[in-house]
């Protein structure tokens, strides 16, 4: 559609096209600040508290495990070892992202342990191990959706192909786990959970409306291609959106709630999920060997380690979309035998 050579596009590992100057719009901004600001008014107004769960929080009194500690120290090794630059581990530094978040997910599990006495890890083992390749293919996903607006490029990992699909998948394998135990751990808090209400979302003509969104969606992912400098946040919205539409028009289970009777709890325990590790994702990137780096047209501003202030805002999308995967694969995994132990 828009005259380009295929074969960029194509290539593997990827290749860096120029999308044009990386700018930032003052006017831009401030609309989508304003969207922003607008939108999470109506999302947060004060409304009736929920009733917590009484099995939240540490009701069994539970000592931090001594797995956890261990955790803990290796986290802590890893993270000077991918910050550092120490001579002896310089044919390792590239390889440091998936010990990091390997260590991040035990602990996450250890602080649910502590505060329940169960964690995920233990308690499912079996749904728990395989988020993993799930979890590389669902990034997979993402990766091609970023041939076409270009909106990160990795550095310093120029190598040969079966080692770069190697390593990455490997390093894309940590993500719905990380985010999945985070979720866990922020549903230990009953206060948090139970100030998580929202409005209640009713449509008049629901079907219609999921067709609209489903066409919506259908077209603009056409158009990425055609029109990425503006058209890139449907990366992180039209997954989502699209999954959401075909779900309503199938009969599926809600995955994010009972959100016309104004429960929002999943919708914002994912979401700040995704916003945790959102942070740690981008602090660890800031000074590792092997990174990546942003390019956001017209709001490539006011930056935050190496990601945009306004491209924190993709995290809570993708939160949510990381809690359609998982609950998908809880019930394949629930009516399979041998996932269940």
């Amino acid at each position: 559609m828009t005259g380009h050579d295929l074969a960029p596009f194509l290539k593997f590992p990827p290749e860096v096209r120029d999308i044009g100057e990386i700018d930032f719009s003052w006017n831009v901004a401030i609309v989508y600040w304003a969207g922003m600001i607008a939108l999470f008014a109506w999302l947060l107004k004060p409304r009736v508290l929920l009733v917590a769960e009484r099995n939240a929080g540490n009701s069994t009194g539970s000592s931090f495990p001594l797995w956890g500690w261990l955790a803990l120290a290796w986290l802590g090794f890893f993270w000077w070892l991918a910050w550092g630059r120490a001579p002896w581990f310089a044919w390792g530094q590239k390889f440091t992202f998936t010990p990091l978040w390997t260590g991040y997910i035990l602990v996450m599990n250890a602080l649910v342990h502590q505060r329940t006495g169960r964690c995920p890890m233990l308690e499912r083992p079996g749904f728990f191990l395989i988020l993993f390749p799930v979890s590389a293919i669902f990034w997979w996903t993402f990766e091609y959706y970023n041939r076409f607006v270009q909106n990160w490029i990795y550095l310093g990992s120029d190598v040969g192909v079966l080692e770069y699909f190697i390593h990455a998948t490997v390093c894309f394998s940590t993500v719905l786990p990380a985010v999945y135990s985070t979720a866990v751990l922020l549903k230990t808090f009953p206060g948090l959970q139970a100030r998580m209400r929202g409005p209640r979302l009713k449509f008049k003509s629901p079907v219609t409306f999921a067709r609209a969104i489903l066409l919506l969606c259908v077209v603009a992912f056409l158009l990425v291609g055609v029109r990425p400098r503006e058209l890139y946040p449907l990366l992180w919205t039209g997954p989502l959106l699209t999954w959401m539409a075909l779900s309503f028009l199938a009969g599926e289970p809600e995955d994010l709630g009972e959100l016309r009777d104004g429960d929002w709890r999943q919708v914002w325990t994912w979401a700040l999920a995704a916003l945790v590790c959102g942070l740690f994702w981008e602090m660890w990137n800031s000074l590792s060997l092997v990174k990546w780096i942003y390019q956001v047209p017209h709001l490539h501003g006011v930056l935050v380690f190496e990601m945009p202030l306004a491209g924190f805002a993709g995290y809570l999308p993708f939160g949510l979309e990381c809690a359609v995967v998982t609950a998908m694969i809880r019930r394949w995994a629930l009516n399979s035998d041998s996932l269940t132990h």
